[in-house]
């Protein structure tokens, strides 16, 4: 998945913006990997 897609996708998270989402896209694996919010909040902190 390009990054650019990614970050579309991830900008439909409430409260994830343009500036968030394209930063997560950068430095997170493929979001696709993820089964929910909850997965991919573990995965950050």
């Amino acid at each position: 998945m390009e990054a650019d897609e990614a970050a579309r996708q991830l900008r439909t998270v409430s409260g994830i913006g343009p500036i968030t989402a394209s930063v997560l896209a950068a430095t997170l694996p493929d979001v696709l990997a993820f089964r929910s919010a909850g997965d991919l909040s573990a995965c950050c902190h």
